[in-house]
């Protein structure tokens, strides 16, 4: 898993891990707000 990770461009994978997490702040904050 970590060679795999290592192996594969880091600066994608921390932008692909962001993004999921500010999209899934978003929606709760959406929903809490609803």
């Amino acid at each position: 898993m970590h060679l795999a990770i290592t192996g594969f461009n880091p600066i994608l994978l921390w932008l692909v891990f962001y993004a999921s997490r500010a999209n899934f702040a978003a929606n709760n904050s959406l929903r809490s707000a609803v």
